[in-house]
């Protein structure tokens, strides 16, 4: 009997971290961006302006501008988290 081959398939890339995340250990539980010490509050708080996320980044140079602009997207659609 002939053994069929199976297809080759890629694996799939790596699944990106969320750009926002808590854990209880870090900073008391509150959320933090990109994995980092850098508290959600604290990049929402130069404002959702485009000159605001630039001085976010700016002022936190381990971002990438992408990873601001994420964590105001999830600050948009979860507005309640800063409450």
């Amino acid at each position: 009997m002939e053994k069929v081959q199976e297809p080759h398939v890629a694996p799939a890339p790596p699944a990106e971290p969320p750009i926002v995340s808590r854990g209880p250990r870090i900073l008391g539980g509150k959320l933090i961006v990109g994995g980092q010490r850098i508290f959600l509050r604290t990049i929402v708080s130069f404002g959702d302006t485009p000159e605001g996320r630039l001085r976010a980044q700016r002022n936190f140079p381990t971002l990438t501008l992408a990873q601001v602009e994420k964590a105001f997207a999830y600050w948009q659609g979860h507005p309640e988290v800063l409450d």
